[in-house]
């Protein structure tokens, strides 16, 4: 069984503006005193679907629903430029970059749903809330709006979305590409 995600990669200059970003923030006194497990700089990405562990069987069954979403949509961007925290301010757990829930990734996030839905797979429980995870915390943290007002500007071109297999590793889970889906020039 392998542990299995879709997600766009964040590649290049955004990964190193990431990543010094997260420098900065772990030199804030709120982040330092926090046992915080931090993004690896590789590993940024914007999850589309989660499935946790899926037989080579089930692996065959989601290559073949995307296949076909690639050419039916154009290529385009995404923006984010404020942090949040999941599940909430109060209960942080997670922090994470936003990213604006535009019309072409709720197309992108309702096509891939839509198509593995019509293959047995199910719909995420929870709403659709683009981010690419920064951090997550040991323990549940009170965090205050003022907590996660740094700024920040990310922009990305996104030409792909990738079928992932999560390995879990001693210095975090590494992210394997399966399979790469390009998107209609």
């Amino acid at each position: 069984m392998k542990r299995l995600f879709i997600a766009i990669p964040i590649k290049g200059g955004q990964q190193t503006l990431l990543s010094d970003f997260c420098d900065e923030l772990k030199r804030a006194p709120l982040f330092r005193d926090q046992e915080l497990r931090w993004t690896l700089k590789k590993n940024y990405h914007l999850t589309l679907k989660f499935f946790g562990a899926c037989s080579d069987e089930s692996i065959l069954k989601i290559d073949q629903a995307l296949k076909g979403i690639g050419s039916s949509i154009h290529r385009s961007s995404m923006e984010g430029n404020h942090l949040g925290a999941f599940p909430s301010i109060d209960r942080a757990r997670l922090i994470y970059l936003a990213v604006q829930k535009s019309s072409f990734l709720s197309h992108l996030h309702n096509e891939i749903d839509r198509k593995l839905n019509a293959n047995g797979f199910s719909s995420e429980k929870l709403p659709f809330t683009p981010h690419i995870t920064l951090g997550r915390f040991k323990n549940s943290l009170k965090l205050s709006p003022t907590d996660l007002s740094s700024p920040i500007y990310f922009s990305q071109d996104v030409t792909e979305f990738v079928l992932y297999e999560s390995q879990p590793s001693e210095q975090g889970s590494e992210y394997i590409p399966l399979v790469s889906y390009q998107l209609k020039v």
